[in-house]
């Protein structure tokens, strides 16, 4: 099930920040300014109260920048992240949001 996520989830997405990016993990104080910040739109797909994966972005004037998305190594090709992505451009969509900029890493093959 996608849900909006909530500060409730910090302790399961610090768990999956740190599985998924390892050194380059948000801190928990940088996860908890997402989560409540301004601007801010974070989804998660949960599966019997575990959280598999997340994913959000921050919203400007017209564009929408996606911040992050995560799935837990054992959750993968299942299609969590795509199903995530969907529901984040339809909420950008919404919004009257017109472009969603993504950045991603040389070595990130799979996103």
């Amino acid at each position: 099930m996608i849900r909006a996520a909530a500060l409730g989830d910090l302790d399961q997405l610090i768990n999956l920040e740190t599985r998924v990016f390892g050194d380059q993990a948000w801190s928990r104080q940088e996860l908890r300014f997402e989560l409540s910040g301004p601007s801010r739109t974070y989804l998660v797909w949960e599966d019997q109260s575990a959280i598999l994966g997340y994913g959000g972005y921050w919203s400007g004037e017209r564009d929408a920048e996606l911040m992050t998305m995560g799935v837990l190594p054992e959750a993968r090709n299942r299609g969590i992240a795509g199903s995530l992505l969907t529901k984040l451009i339809a909420s950008a969509d919404y919004e009257g949001l017109q472009r969603m900029d993504l950045k991603v890493r040389v070595d990130n093959s799979a996103a």
